[in-house]
């Protein structure tokens, strides 16, 4: 009986505690996702990509990026763009998303003769240190599937000088109809 009482007493004290808790909110910042498990030569790898990334699509002032992962590249492009692609064994692991938010203008995609080039405020990218940058995308909003991968890990990329600068030489990228835009470049 006095081990049942004691349980009781134990679980109603639990109950009240966490309860004090629930009343409260709480605000999570950008500086409270910062997790620093990645290692400084990938960090430093992610950093570079996410720098000329941002350059070749013009808007220089990006300051931090989001990098999700290791993960496969399989459910990294689903969550991103919602687009399919094959499952492969090479391709299970060691593959990194890397998101970008700024005011972007893809010069160098190709798509359908006379078209615009394509516009957005987030650009994202697939990549991994073995085969490097496998999937783009621009677009105006980040899937709701976003929220079932693990991360982000954010990093600093914006730099002392910011020119306006716009590579002239960055990659071609070929337009799909899904607002994904694959790249036609293979490393960084």
């Amino acid at each position: 009986m006095k081990m049942v009482t004691g349980s009781v007493v134990l679980i109603a004290a639990g109950l009240t505690l966490s309860a004090c808790g629930g009343s409260h909110m709480t605000t999570v910042t950008a500086r409270d996702l910062v997790h620093t498990t990645l290692p400084a030569p990938l960090v430093k790898r992610l950093t570079a990509i996410a720098k000329s990334t941002a350059r070749s699509l013009g808007d220089t002032s990006v300051k931090t990026a989001q990098v999700y992962g290791p993960d496969s590249r399989y459910a990294l492009v689903k969550a991103s763009s919602g687009d399919l692609v094959q499952k492969t064994v090479r391709e299970r692991k060691g593959f990194y998303l890397i998101v970008l938010h700024g005011h972007f203008v893809c010069d160098s995609c190709t798509g359908p003769a006379g078209a615009k080039a394509p516009r957005g405020t987030i650009a994202t990218d697939v990549w991994s240190p073995k085969a490097g940058g496998t999937d783009f995308g621009l677009s105006d909003h980040l899937p709701a599937a976003m929220s079932h991968l693990r991360g982000p890990t954010v990093i600093q990329i914006a730099s002392r000088g910011r020119s306006r600068f716009r590579s002239t030489s960055a990659p071609r990228r070929r337009f799909s109809r899904m607002s994904s835009y694959q790249p036609g470049r293979s490393g960084a």
